[in-house]
């Protein structure tokens, strides 16, 4: 899911105690779509349009393609997408990693939270 090879994530992803509780999950979610139904969350958009949100994508993402990121990020007004050039799928990568970062921080800022407190 990585862009560039993580010796770490590697040696993580053998211990059949995280990896396999994780491939249950993933298979779930991927066998039930993802529980969406075909363009559901854009065609409801209208009920969340006014709700601030940070799309991060890796730009090379094998798992969820970078158009279904920028197609809800041009229906949602209140949100906005950070493609991250060198990822992939993963949180784990540091520009993702980064990217979710400084979203956090935003959107802390965005609803009044205090910095230090989010």
């Amino acid at each position: 899911m990585a862009l560039l090879p993580n010796p770490k994530a590697n040696a993580e992803a053998k211990v059949l105690k995280t990896s396999l509780p994780m491939a249950c999950i993933s298979s779930h979610f991927m066998l039930h779509r993802c529980l969406l139904q075909e363009n559901q969350l854009v065609d409801n958009m209208s009920k969340i349009a006014h709700i601030p949100a940070y799309i991060v994508h890796g730009r090379y993402d094998m798992v969820c393609p970078a158009d279904n990121a920028y197609d809800v990020a041009q229906v949602w007004p209140a949100a906005e997408l950070d493609i991250v050039r060198e990822a992939g799928h993963t949180e784990k990568e540091p520009g993702i990693t980064d990217a979710l970062l400084r979203a956090s921080h935003r959107l802390a800022e965005r609803l009044g939270v205090p910095s230090g407190q989010a």
